[in-house]
C-alpha cells in the first residue's frame, strides 16, 4: 500500500531567524544550568538546606523591584 504524503512547501527564512533561534536555545540552557548550580552551591555553603536558594531568590526579588 503506497501512501502519498503532501508536505508543506519549504520557506527559506532569513539567516537572522536561525541565529535568533540558536541564541534563544543557548540562553534557555544557561538559565536552567544557572538555577541548578545556584541550588547546588547554595546547599554546600548554607548552614541549613532551608537557606540554600535564598540568594538566588533575592536576586529575582530585587529584579522585580
Amino acid at each position: 500500500m503506497k501512501t502519498n504524503f503532501q508536505f508543506m512547501p519549504v520557506i527559506k527564512m532569513p539567516i537572522w531567524v536561525y541565529l535568533y533561534s540558536l541564541c534563544q536555545s543557548i540562553n534557555l540552557t544557561a538559565a536552567v544550568v544557572s538555577v541548578a548550580v545556584a541550588a547546588t552551591v547554595g546547599s554546600m555553603l548554607a548552614p541549613s538546606q532551608f537557606y540554600a536558594t535564598i540568594p538566588y531568590g533575592v536576586q529575582f526579588l530585587c529584579l522585580l523591584l
